[in-house]
């Protein structure tokens, strides 16, 4: 997916990837760009992950001074505790371009053929879920002294139901409500992409940065 990505902000283009490109045929400035990056973290952090499967792992070796940038998802500075207030935010071009920015979603959904007695009780769920009054508690913090969720929710009302406790989510906001933003999307063959991607970028990779 980072190389979907990548490859958007190469050609500059936003798209659906309806049909995923040749997994045979990589990007050779896109595969560069990507090794560089792997250069740059370093081949041992690169390919270290935890034995507790601690996502957010690098994001604590940030806020512990590990690092001059991170690269990653804004939740995870819930695991960066008050340095998250020092961060400086900005949208990443894989690119030598201006960023595509890419948004991956969490929908609410309703089955087409939901018996008529569950119908309205559904919408009623479904309406809730996304309420500004629930997005916004799911992104308080769990107790006292614990970092917000900084996830990105759909309604600007929560971020500036949040901002005034918490000034980052006004910064959220401002990315979140630029009229360039597109949903990351994949055809119907996407999980097959991905996997057969993940053995050959591995790869390719591999012996780039070993070369």
């Amino acid at each position: 997916m980072m190389y979907l990505d990548a490859l958007m902000d190469e050609q500059q283009v936003y798209t659906d990837y309806s049909q995923p490109p040749s997994v045979s045929e990589l990007s050779a400035p896109v595969l560069e760009r990507l090794v560089d990056i792997w250069k740059m973290g370093g081949n041992e952090q690169v390919s270290y992950w935890p034995e507790d499967n601690d996502a957010f792992v690098r994001a604590r070796w940030f806020a512990e001074g590990k690092g001059r940038a991170y690269i990653g998802y804004s939740e995870a500075m819930n695991a960066m505790g008050e340095y998250a207030d020092d961060v400086i935010l900005r949208r990443f071009s894989y690119g030598p371009g201006h960023d595509i920015p890419l948004f991956y979603t969490d929908v609410v959904g309703i089955r087409s053929d939901i018996s008529v007695e569950k119908k309205e009780l559904a919408f009623e769920l479904a309406n809730l879920l996304v309420s500004e009054e629930v997005l916004t508690k799911m992104s308080l913090p769990g107790e006292d002294g614990d970092s917000p969720q900084y996830l990105l929710t759909s309604r600007r009302s929560v971020y500036d139901a949040l901002c005034g406790d918490y000034p980052i989510y006004g910064l959220l906001k401002e990315i979140v409500d630029s009229p360039d933003n597109h949903v990351f999307r994949i055809g119907a063959h996407g999980r097959e992409f991905i996997t057969e991607m993940e053995a050959v970028l591995g790869d390719q990779i591999a012996k780039a940065v070993s070369s």
